[in-house]
């Protein structure tokens, strides 16, 4: 499986695709002209039944390439599912710019073949929902041991480096987070050239633009990116000469290097 980083671009939105007999808090739809193909389009949470739901729309639409992800996370179990299901279909994942894509949701984005961010992509630890005094400790301590596991593996298979997962289990928990706001940050923590033990093993530098954020900080990065695609959408064309605000408008190009990707 290939992984091809890239940032996000500009998308031509259109239908809605949902398949519920209660409406669900979350809505998929699908947009047939993009400038990566055509795409789904997901916002929400992250419930029971998303997956299947999500691969129902795959289904509907088998020319889908790339997703777009914009949520606040929720069943850290979908977002297992729906990462998994994004890595059998070979899809592109993308945060478009303005948007969060955060803790069960950046799980998910994970799972992607090709990986494109323009807002912010959130991780942080999994957590217990609510505790309960009946619990057994050995129990809690065995949901712990399994999750680690689970997630360790999970990054690994998806050609991520152990730094990334350790950062995030060191220093992050259900209010603070390790966020992401352009893809080549992203790209830092992938075995990029050769997935070898050592490799996997080895730690560098975190890029300076890695943000550890906490609750206050989070929500005024996310209002930043919401203003930050404000003000692009409504530009300066005094400024830049131009007799339109929407001649301002143009996705960055942020692509790695001579188009590398990750050996299969």
């Amino acid at each position: 499986m290939f992984k091809l980083v890239l940032i996000s671009m500009l998308l031509i939105v259109s239908p809605i695709v949902a398949n519920s007999q209660e409406k669900p808090p979350y809505k998929i739809e699908y947009i047939p002209e993009t400038p990566l193909g055509p795409m789904l389009s997901f916002k929400g949470t992250f419930v029971k039944g998303l997956t299947e739901n999500f691969i129902r729309a795959l289904r509907v639409y088998p020319d889908v390439k790339a997703v777009t992800m914009s949520s606040p996370g929720g069943s850290l179990d979908e977002g297992y599912k729906l990462g998994n299901a994004m890595s059998n279909y070979n899809l592109i994942v993308m945060v478009p710019k303005g948007q969060a894509c955060v803790s069960a949701c950046a799980l998910a984005f994970v799972g992607g073949w090709k990986y494109l961010v323009g807002g912010l992509l959130a991780f942080h630890s999994p957590y217990l929902p609510k505790y309960d005094p009946e619990t057994v400790l050995e129990e809690i301590y065995y949901s712990g041991q399994f999750t680690g596991v689970q997630q360790m593996y999970y990054f690994a298979a998806n050609g991520f480096r152990a730094q990334l997962y350790m950062t995030i289990a060191q220093y992050t928990d259900r209010e603070n987070f390790m966020v992401f706001t352009n893809t080549n940050d992203l790209h830092h923590y992938l075995m990029i050239e050769e997935r070898t033990y050592a490799d996997y093993l080895s730690f560098t530098k975190q890029p300076d633009t890695v943000i550890q954020a906490g609750p206050e900080e989070f929500a005024e990065l996310v209002k930043s990116k919401r203003n930050e695609l404000f003000n692009d959408l409504k530009g300066d064309p005094a400024e830049q000469h131009q007799s339109k605000p929407v001649d301002s408008i143009s996705p960055s190009k942020d692509k790695l290097p001579n188009g590398s990707a990750v050996p299969k």
